[in-house]
């Protein structure tokens, strides 16, 4: 939709002078609902606001600026996300809400025809915040306008993260993990999952910007990094896969650990394991390996792409493999058509 110029939200430079009081600058306030990924997200954002004069407050306090980083992975998710607008809603009646995220991308116009948001911005745009907030017209309180919705059609092309500036918007404030976003969406279409359609198909977050955004957490103190993703082992960009992106933090000055989140087992590389396996090596011995069901015929259903005696095989080896593995999984239950058995 089309964007009349108007006053934006900071000032032009997207930058507030040093000297303005933290008292003086306009609040924001942050809730993510939902995944990892989602959280990593939300970090990035408010890096973005604290680099362009945002004073971020703890989520519940009155603010100028409130966003919801939505989730809509099961229906009480749906609700949840809802509940969220609805709470900043009542704290801070006069702020601009803007909701964000999966729900957003799946039911933007829902969202803005309940009085729900001001500003409604899917997975493509949520990372451009700084960017919709500055075309955000002003006058009357948020609520008395019409809402603002930016929700397109996902690209499978590389991202990048706008307006990252690694020298100025990381700062650790004592935190020792950081997560690192390197990639988005899904094609391996399970029948449970809504993320291909509210994340869209599988896609890299460009090498160069992941590592300069690695480089800066570094540089400012974080001693781990988490790679963060929907579906990391399908990692590809320009060549370079997930070991590239492992061997390149391996190297990072400062520091100490690299960690990957959650790997799906047909894709986790047998190189992987020896990069674990070796002391020398910063790739820490953690593999998260989602199993879903131990029954086959749930599996099947399911649409997964593996058997319970392919993942147990794997996990057994990664065992043996990597002294002192921490081996974590996940199991759904309640998959429509299992039986005691399977659930058993």
């Amino acid at each position: 939709m089309s964007r009349s110029p108007i006053a934006p939200a900071v000032p032009a430079d997207d930058a507030l002078p040093p000297a303005v009081p933290a008292d003086a600058r306009p609040r924001a306030a942050l809730h993510t609902l939902g995944c990892r990924l989602n959280g990593a997200e939300t970090d990035l954002i408010r890096r973005q606001l604290e680099g362009a004069g945002y004073r971020v407050v703890p989520w519940g306090e009155a603010a100028e600026l409130c966003v919801v980083n939505t989730c809509t992975v099961t229906a009480q998710a749906d609700a949840k996300s809802r509940q969220a607008l609805r709470a900043a809603r009542r704290h801070s009646p006069q702020a601009l809400l803007a909701a964000t995220g999966c729900l957003a991308q799946r039911q933007p116009d829902a969202l803005a025809r309940q009085g729900l948001a001001d500003l409604v911005l899917g997975n493509a745009e949520k990372l451009a915040l700084l960017e919709h907030l500055a075309a955000q017209p002003g006058g009357a309180a948020p609520a008395a306008r019409p809402a603002r919705i930016i929700a397109p059609p996902l690209s499978r092309q590389p991202f990048q993260v706008p307006g990252f500036d690694a020298a100025e918007l990381i700062t650790s404030a004592g935190d020792t993990r950081a997560h690192l976003k390197i990639q988005d969406g899904c094609d391996f279409m399970c029948t449970f999952c809504v993320i291909p359609a509210v994340r869209g198909r599988a896609r890299p977050r460009a090498f160069a910007d992941l590592l300069a955004e690695a480089e800066a957490l570094a540089a400012a103190g974080y001693r781990e990094i988490v790679l963060t993703g929907v579906n990391l082992g399908t990692y590809d960009e320009g060549g370079r896969d997930l070991l590239h992106v492992v061997d390149a933090l391996n190297g990072l000055p400062g520091l100490a650990r690299v960690r990957i989140s959650s790997i799906e087992p047909t894709t986790a590389a047998a190189g992987l394991l020896e990069r674990m396996a070796d002391p020398a090596h910063r790739l820490v011995p953690f593999l998260h390996l989602p199993l879903q069901s131990g029954a086959g015929r749930v599996l099947a259903a399911m649409r997964r792409r593996y058997t319970p005696g392919a993942w147990r095989a794997f996990a057994e080896a990664a065992l043996v493999a990597v002294p002192g593995l921490c081996l974590g999984t996940d199991v759904m239950v309640g998959f429509p058509g299992e039986d005691d058995a399977a659930f058993a």
